[in-house]
């Protein structure tokens, strides 16, 4: 038996993986803003301040980040009454439902896939 290992397709599908890390984010970036659930006066926290962070990117990973002063407060604090008249969905916890365990985790799961296979030519 003779194996042999083509460094090129290797690492087009290593690349292909990143691509599809970035596409994955950026589509849950898109998921959590189509689903309404971040709270929203003006918009500033949402629209401006929440972005994919991909400077890990090479270790496999991408972050949603929100970049303002008081996200966090409002992040974990659920029992808050959030106003429903720019995003009828919003609440605390609002990444949750993305996470390991939460409602839409296997459509973050599956999205990777898509685009794996998308980037890679699978």
């Amino acid at each position: 038996m003779r194996i042999e290992f083509y460094d090129s397709i290797i690492n087009a599908l290593e690349e292909a993986a990143l691509e599809a890390l970035d596409a994955t984010g950026e589509q849950l970036l898109t998921d959590v803003t189509d689903a309404q659930v971040m709270p929203f006066d003006v918009g500033t926290m949402q629209n401006d301040a929440t972005y994919v962070d991909h400077s890990h990117r090479a270790n496999g990973q991408v972050t949603l980040l929100v970049d303002e002063p008081y996200a966090r407060r409002l992040y974990y604090h659920p029992e808050y009454n959030y106003q429903t008249v720019n995003n009828p969905n919003a609440k605390g916890l609002w990444f949750e439902d993305w996470a390991n365990d939460g409602k839409y985790a296997n459509k973050v799961r599956e999205n990777y896939a898509a685009f794996y296979k998308r980037f890679g030519g699978i």
